[in-house]
Protein backbone atom coordinates (compact mmCIF):
# COMPACT_ATOMS: atom_id res chain seq x y z
CA UNK A 1 0.00 0.00 0.00
CA UNK A 2 2.83 2.40 0.89
CA UNK A 3 4.49 1.63 -2.43
CA UNK A 4 1.26 2.39 -4.30
CA UNK A 5 1.00 5.72 -2.48
CA UNK A 6 4.57 6.59 -3.46
CA UNK A 7 3.87 5.69 -7.10
CA UNK A 8 0.66 7.76 -7.09
CA UNK A 9 2.47 10.74 -5.56
CA UNK A 10 5.27 10.48 -8.15
CA UNK A 11 2.72 10.39 -10.98
CA UNK A 12 1.02 13.48 -9.57
CA UNK A 13 4.32 15.34 -9.41
CA UNK A 14 4.99 14.43 -13.04
CA UNK A 15 1.59 15.88 -13.99
CA UNK A 16 2.05 19.17 -12.12
CA UNK A 17 4.59 20.82 -14.51
CA UNK A 18 2.31 20.12 -17.47
CA UNK A 19 -0.72 21.55 -15.65
CA UNK A 20 1.22 24.62 -14.52
CA UNK A 21 2.40 25.25 -18.08
CA UNK A 22 -1.18 25.20 -19.35
CA UNK A 23 -2.50 27.41 -16.55
CA UNK A 24 0.28 30.02 -16.73
CA UNK A 25 0.60 30.09 -20.53
CA UNK A 26 -3.12 30.50 -21.11
CA UNK A 27 -3.77 32.99 -18.32
CA UNK A 28 -0.83 35.26 -19.12
CA UNK A 29 -1.75 35.30 -22.81
CA UNK A 30 -5.31 36.34 -22.00
CA UNK A 31 -4.22 38.93 -19.42
CA UNK A 32 -1.69 40.49 -21.81
CA UNK A 33 -4.23 40.66 -24.63
CA UNK A 34 -6.85 42.24 -22.37
CA UNK A 35 -4.34 44.74 -20.96
CA UNK A 36 -3.24 45.74 -24.46
CA UNK A 37 -6.88 46.15 -25.47
CA UNK A 38 -7.62 48.24 -22.37
CA UNK A 39 -4.75 50.63 -23.12
CA UNK A 40 -6.08 51.23 -26.63
CA UNK A 41 -9.83 51.15 -26.01
CA UNK A 42 -9.59 53.17 -22.82
CA UNK A 43 -8.55 56.30 -24.70
CA UNK A 44 -11.86 56.58 -26.52
CA UNK A 45 -14.03 54.35 -24.35
CA UNK A 46 -13.04 54.56 -20.66
CA UNK A 47 -15.85 52.19 -19.63
CA UNK A 48 -14.64 49.61 -22.16
CA UNK A 49 -11.09 49.94 -20.86
CA UNK A 50 -12.24 49.38 -17.29
CA UNK A 51 -14.22 46.31 -18.37
CA UNK A 52 -11.18 44.81 -20.09
CA UNK A 53 -8.99 45.38 -17.04
CA UNK A 54 -11.65 43.91 -14.75
CA UNK A 55 -11.73 40.80 -16.90
CA UNK A 56 -7.92 40.62 -16.88
CA UNK A 57 -7.93 40.87 -13.09
CA UNK A 58 -10.44 38.03 -12.79
CA UNK A 59 -8.43 35.77 -15.10
CA UNK A 60 -5.28 36.47 -13.09
CA UNK A 61 -7.02 35.70 -9.79
CA UNK A 62 -8.36 32.40 -11.11
CA UNK A 63 -4.89 31.45 -12.37
CA UNK A 64 -3.35 32.29 -9.00
CA UNK A 65 -5.91 30.11 -7.23
CA UNK A 66 -5.19 27.21 -9.59
CA UNK A 67 -1.44 27.61 -9.16
CA UNK A 68 -1.71 27.63 -5.36
CA UNK A 69 -3.76 24.45 -5.47
CA UNK A 70 -1.22 22.77 -7.74
CA UNK A 71 1.78 23.84 -5.69
CA UNK A 72 0.01 22.71 -2.53
CA UNK A 73 0.29 19.13 -3.78
CA UNK A 74 4.06 19.39 -3.44
CA UNK A 75 3.70 20.07 0.28
CA UNK A 76 1.66 16.99 1.15
CA UNK A 77 1.98 13.26 0.84
CA UNK A 78 -1.59 13.00 -0.43
CA UNK A 79 -1.58 13.25 -4.27
CA UNK A 80 -5.00 14.90 -4.53
CA UNK A 81 -4.99 16.94 -1.32
CA UNK A 82 -5.98 20.57 -1.74
CA UNK A 83 -6.91 20.21 -5.39
CA UNK A 84 -10.09 21.82 -6.61
CA UNK A 85 -12.18 19.90 -9.16
CA UNK A 86 -10.40 19.95 -12.51
CA UNK A 87 -12.11 21.53 -15.54
CA UNK A 88 -13.93 19.42 -18.10
CA UNK A 89 -16.23 19.60 -21.12
CA UNK A 90 -18.85 21.66 -19.27
CA UNK A 91 -16.23 24.34 -18.56
CA UNK A 92 -15.42 24.96 -22.21
CA UNK A 93 -18.17 27.58 -22.39
CA UNK A 94 -16.41 29.70 -19.74
CA UNK A 95 -13.08 29.19 -21.51
CA UNK A 96 -14.54 30.40 -24.79
CA UNK A 97 -16.07 33.43 -23.06
CA UNK A 98 -12.64 34.40 -21.71
CA UNK A 99 -11.17 34.21 -25.19
CA UNK A 100 -14.06 36.22 -26.63
CA UNK A 101 -13.38 38.92 -24.03
CA UNK A 102 -10.01 39.52 -25.72
CA UNK A 103 -11.81 40.44 -28.94
CA UNK A 104 -11.44 37.13 -30.78
CA UNK A 105 -14.80 35.65 -31.86
CA UNK A 106 -14.96 31.95 -30.99
CA UNK A 107 -17.74 29.48 -31.75
CA UNK A 108 -18.25 26.36 -29.62
CA UNK A 109 -20.27 23.39 -30.83
CA UNK A 110 -20.95 19.91 -29.50
CA UNK A 111 -21.86 17.11 -31.89
CA UNK A 112 -23.16 13.61 -31.27
CA UNK A 113 -24.61 12.04 -28.15
CA UNK A 114 -22.54 12.62 -25.00
CA UNK A 115 -21.38 9.57 -23.07
CA UNK A 116 -19.37 9.23 -19.83
CA UNK A 117 -15.72 10.15 -20.34
CA UNK A 118 -14.13 10.12 -16.92
CA UNK A 119 -12.43 13.06 -15.24
CA UNK A 120 -9.02 12.47 -16.86
CA UNK A 121 -10.40 12.38 -20.40
CA UNK A 122 -12.53 15.49 -19.77
CA UNK A 123 -9.50 17.35 -18.43
CA UNK A 124 -7.48 16.31 -21.48
CA UNK A 125 -10.15 17.60 -23.87
CA UNK A 126 -10.32 20.90 -21.95
CA UNK A 127 -6.56 21.41 -21.81
CA UNK A 128 -6.14 20.67 -25.52
CA UNK A 129 -8.77 23.27 -26.40
CA UNK A 130 -7.20 25.72 -23.94
CA UNK A 131 -3.69 25.31 -25.33
CA UNK A 132 -4.86 25.54 -28.95
CA UNK A 133 -6.80 28.76 -28.30
CA UNK A 134 -3.86 30.18 -26.37
CA UNK A 135 -1.62 29.52 -29.36
CA UNK A 136 -4.14 31.31 -31.56
CA UNK A 137 -3.96 34.37 -29.30
CA UNK A 138 -0.17 34.32 -29.08
CA UNK A 139 0.91 33.39 -32.59
CA UNK A 140 -1.86 34.18 -35.06
CA UNK A 141 -3.61 37.25 -36.36
CA UNK A 142 -6.88 35.36 -36.48
CA UNK A 143 -10.28 36.94 -36.91
CA UNK A 144 -12.25 33.85 -35.90
CA UNK A 145 -11.83 30.47 -34.23
CA UNK A 146 -14.01 27.42 -33.70
CA UNK A 147 -14.01 24.65 -31.11
CA UNK A 148 -15.84 21.44 -31.91
CA UNK A 149 -16.38 18.54 -29.52
CA UNK A 150 -17.64 15.46 -31.35
CA UNK A 151 -18.92 12.39 -29.50
CA UNK A 152 -18.59 9.29 -31.64
CA UNK A 153 -18.56 6.39 -29.22
CA UNK A 154 -16.06 4.97 -28.41
CA UNK A 155 -14.15 8.05 -29.61
CA UNK A 156 -14.13 11.67 -28.60
CA UNK A 157 -12.80 14.14 -31.15
CA UNK A 158 -11.62 17.64 -30.29
CA UNK A 159 -11.15 20.11 -33.14
CA UNK A 160 -9.90 23.69 -32.86
CA UNK A 161 -9.51 25.76 -36.03
CA UNK A 162 -8.76 29.41 -36.74
CA UNK A 163 -8.30 31.59 -39.82
CA UNK A 164 -4.96 33.05 -38.77
CA UNK A 165 -1.43 32.14 -39.72
CA UNK A 166 1.78 31.51 -37.81
CA UNK A 167 4.10 34.53 -37.87
CA UNK A 168 7.01 32.21 -38.70
CA UNK A 169 6.90 28.63 -40.01
CA UNK A 170 7.64 27.20 -36.54
CA UNK A 171 5.91 29.85 -34.43
CA UNK A 172 3.15 27.53 -33.24
CA UNK A 173 5.34 24.50 -32.74
CA UNK A 174 6.94 23.89 -29.38
CA UNK A 175 6.39 22.47 -25.94
CA UNK A 176 2.67 23.34 -25.98
CA UNK A 177 1.94 21.10 -28.95
CA UNK A 178 4.09 18.32 -27.52
CA UNK A 179 2.15 18.61 -24.28
CA UNK A 180 -1.16 18.28 -26.15
CA UNK A 181 0.18 15.25 -28.00
CA UNK A 182 1.28 13.64 -24.73
CA UNK A 183 -2.14 14.23 -23.21
CA UNK A 184 -3.89 12.59 -26.16
CA UNK A 185 -1.49 9.64 -26.07
CA UNK A 186 -2.42 8.95 -22.44
CA UNK A 187 -5.89 8.05 -23.74
CA UNK A 188 -4.65 5.97 -26.64
CA UNK A 189 -5.27 8.87 -28.97
CA UNK A 190 -3.45 11.01 -31.49
CA UNK A 191 -3.09 14.71 -32.17
CA UNK A 192 -2.36 16.63 -35.35
CA UNK A 193 -1.47 20.30 -35.44
CA UNK A 194 -0.61 22.29 -38.53
CA UNK A 195 -1.96 24.40 -41.38
CA UNK A 196 -5.61 23.63 -42.09
CA UNK A 197 -5.68 21.56 -45.32
CA UNK A 198 -9.36 22.35 -45.81
CA UNK A 199 -9.01 26.13 -45.75
CA UNK A 200 -7.06 28.72 -47.77
CA UNK A 201 -5.47 29.91 -44.52
CA UNK A 202 -5.56 28.99 -40.88
CA UNK A 203 -4.36 26.52 -38.30
CA UNK A 204 -5.99 23.28 -37.22
CA UNK A 205 -5.58 21.15 -34.11
CA UNK A 206 -7.36 17.79 -34.13
CA UNK A 207 -7.22 15.27 -31.32
CA UNK A 208 -8.91 11.90 -30.96
CA UNK A 209 -9.26 10.13 -27.62
CA UNK A 210 -9.95 6.49 -28.36
CA UNK A 211 -10.34 5.11 -24.85
CA UNK A 212 -12.67 7.74 -23.48
CA UNK A 213 -15.49 5.25 -22.76
CA UNK A 214 -13.41 3.51 -20.11
CA UNK A 215 -14.28 6.37 -17.77
CA UNK A 216 -10.89 6.40 -16.15
CA UNK A 217 -10.65 8.67 -13.09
Amino acid sequence: RDQQAVIAAAAERTRIPRELHDIVSHSLSVVITLADAASVVGRSDPAGGVEAMTEASEVARCALTDMRAMLGVLRTEEPSAGLAPQPGIDDLGALVERIRATGLPVDLSVEGTPFPLGAAAELTAYRIAQEALTNTLRHAEARHATVTIAYDQPQLRVRIADDGAARTPDARRGHGIEGMRERAALHGGTLRAGPDPGAPAGWLVEATLVEATLGRP
